[in-house]
C-alpha cells in the first residue's frame, strides 16, 4: 500500500524539477539609467524546447537595439543541464519608471523587472534638467532634444515650423536625427541644419538645430511620435585599455534618444473665411511689374505682366496661379511662362513666394480695360478676412508696325504700380 504513494511523490518532484528547469529568469545588467542611454536585459530558459520568445511587450516602453543568442552545458549532479541565452540591448522610449514586462518563451513567462529611467542617472550626475526655451525637453544631462513650435493651435492647412534642438557636451558617432510624419500631418525638413555652441548649468553643448514643416490637413487633435536620435556614444566602462592608446580602442555603446510626442490642436476654417480662397496667413504681399512700363506697344507685340506673390506662414506650392483670374477683353490674350515657387525662411518665419511673367498680346489696336483683380486670405494674426488686390489696368494699344494707323494716342501703357494689402 505505501508503493503508490512514494511513486506518486516521486512523479510529482520530478514534474516539479522538470517545470523548474523550464523556467525563464530576466535580469538587468543595473536598474536605473538616463534617457538614451542602453540596459542589457538577459533571458535564460532550459534549452530543451525550440522556438523564441515574444518580444512584441516590450515595444510599449522600449527599442530593441540589438540581440545575441548562445547556449551553454552544466553538469550538476551528475546530469546535464542545457540552457539557451538572449541577450537584448535595450534602450526606453520615455523616461520614469518603466518595467519591463513578463515575457513568454517555450509556454513559460519570465518576471517582470522595474527599471527607473531618470536625468540623474547618467555618469552619477544629479540636478534638474537643463533649462530651454523649447516647448519641450526630453534626454538626460549630457545628450537632450528640446522641441517648439512656432504655432500650437494653428489652422487646418496652414505651414507650422517645428523648431527640433539636440544638445551634446560628448562625442556622438554616426549621429541620425529622424522625425517621421503620417497622412493627417505630413513632415518635411526645410533648410539645413545650423550648429551652435552655448553654456547651459555649467556645460558647454554643442547645438545642432533642425526646422521641420509640418502640414495639418484636419482639423482636431492631431500627434506625432516625437524626434529620434540615434548614435554610438564612447564608453570608458568597455574599454579594456583604459584610454592607454588615445582613444584610438575607445569602446562605444548605442545610444537611442526619443523627444517628447508632438501635439497640435488643429482649428477649422472659420465660418467668416467666405471667400473663393482659403489662406491662412500672417501676412500677403502682392505686387507687379510692366514691361515694358513706358512707351508704344503695338499690336501683335508682347506686354509683360510680371506678378509676385509672397505670403508669411504659407508655402510657394500653397498660393493660386493669378493668371487664371485675369479677366481679358476681346482681342487680348495672356500667356503665362511656368511660375517661379519659393519656401524660404526669413528671421525663423516661414514665407512662401509665388513669381510669374504673363505676356499680354493683342491681335488689333485699340483701348482695353482690365479690371481688379481680387485675392481673399485669413488673416492668423487678427483673424479676420482680407483681400490682397491688383489694380485694374487701361492698355492703349498701337496699330502692328507697317500698319496703316491713325496717330498714337498720348500714353501707352499706364505706369507700374504695386497692389497694396491692407494692414
Amino acid at each position: 500500500m505505501k508503493t503508490p504513494f512514494r511513486i506518486a511523490v516521486a512523479v510529482l518532484l520530478g514534474a516539479a524539477s522538470l517545470s523548474a528547469a523550464a523556467a525563464v529568469t530576466a535580469t538587468l545588467d543595473r536598474d536605473e539609467i538616463a534617457p538614451g542611454e542602453t540596459v542589457e536585459l538577459l533571458l535564460q530558459r532550459d534549452d530543451r524546447s525550440g522556438g523564441d520568445p515574444d518580444l512584441a511587450p516590450l515595444k510599449k516602453d522600449f527599442d530593441v537595439l540589438g540581440s545575441s543568442s548562445g547556449s551553454s552545458i552544466q553538469f550538476i549532479n551528475g546530469h546535464m543541464a542545457a540552457k539557451r541565452e538572449l541577450h537584448l540591448t535595450l534602450t526606453p522610449k520615455h523616461s520614469g519608471k518603466l518595467q519591463v514586462p513578463p515575457l513568454s518563451w517555450g509556454g513559460e513567462q519570465s518576471q517582470p523587472l522595474e527599471l527607473s529611467v531618470t536625468d540623474s542617472a547618467a555618469g552619477g550626475q544629479s540636478g534638474a534638467q537643463p533649462g530651454s526655451q523649447a516647448g519641450a525637453t526630453a534626454g538626460s544631462q549630457h545628450v537632450f532634444l528640446t522641441t517648439s513650435l512656432d504655432q500650437p493651435r494653428p489652422y487646418v492647412q496652414s505651414a507650422v515650423v517645428l523648431t527640433v534642438q539636440l544638445h551634446v557636451d560628448v562625442q556622438l558617432y554616426q549621429a541620425s536625427l529622424e522625425l517621421n510624419g503620417n497622412g493627417d500631418l505630413p513632415v518635411q525638413q526645410i533648410g539645413k541644419d545650423r550648429q551652435t555652441s552655448e553654456m547651459n548649468n555649467g556645460h558647454r553643448y554643442q547645438v545642432i538645430e533642425r526646422k521641420y514643416l509640418l502640414q495639418p490637413q484636419r482639423s482636431g487633435t492631431l500627434s506625432l511620435d516625437g524626434p529620434v536620435v540615434e548614435a554610438q556614444v564612447a564608453d570608458a566602462s568597455r574599454d579594456p585599455f583604459g584610454n592607454a592608446f588615445g582613444g584610438m580602442f575607445n569602446a562605444t555603446r548605442p545610444l537611442r534618444l526619443h523627444g517628447d510626442p508632438i501635439q497640435l490642436e488643429v482649428r477649422a476654417r472659420p465660418a467668416a473665411a467666405t471667400g473663393p480662397d482659403w489662406l491662412p496667413a500672417q501676412q500677403v504681399n502682392l505686387e507687379e511689374a510692366w514691361r515694358p512700363d513706358n512707351g508704344a506697344v503695338h499690336a501683335g507685340e508682347p506686354l509683360t505682366l510680371h506678378l509676385r506673390l509672397a505670403a508669411h506662414g504659407l508655402t510657394g506650392a500653397q498660393l493660386p496661379d493669378l493668371s487664371t483670374r485675369l479677366v481679358l477683353p476681346d482681342g487680348l490674350k495672356a500667356y503665362p511662362d511656368q511660375a517661379k515657387l519659393g519656401t524660404d525662411l526669413q528671421s525663423g518665419e516661414l514665407v512662401g513666394s509665388r513669381e510669374q511673367d504673363i505676356a499680354l498680346i493683342a491681335s488689333r489696336p485699340g483701348h482695353y480695360e482690365l479690371p481688379d483683380v481680387h485675392l481673399s486670405w485669413w488673416d492668423t494674426r487678427q483673424d479676420q478676412q482680407r483681400e490682397a488686390i491688383l489694380p485694374g489696368r487701361t492698355l492703349d494699344i498701337l496699330p502692328a508696325v507697317g500698319a496703316a494707323a491713325a496717330p498714337a494716342p498720348q500714353s501707352s501703357v499706364q505706369p507700374a504700380a504695386s497692389a497694396g494689402v491692407p494692414a
